[in-house]
């Protein structure tokens, strides 16, 4: 079986590269939130 793979180097613009930031650190904040509600859900039970 031949197995082909291909690799692709992202070359993102600044504005590309702060959206993505953006939302990378939306997303660990809203990680980090629902973390901490389950952290206090466990405690309280």
């Amino acid at each position: 079986m031949l197995t082909l793979t291909y690799e692709y180097k992202a070359k993102p613009t600044q504005e590309q590269i702060n959206l993505i930031e953006h939302t990378l650190d939306v997303c660990r904040q809203v990680w980090n939130f629902a973390l901490g509600e389950r952290k206090d859900w466990i405690k309280l039970s």
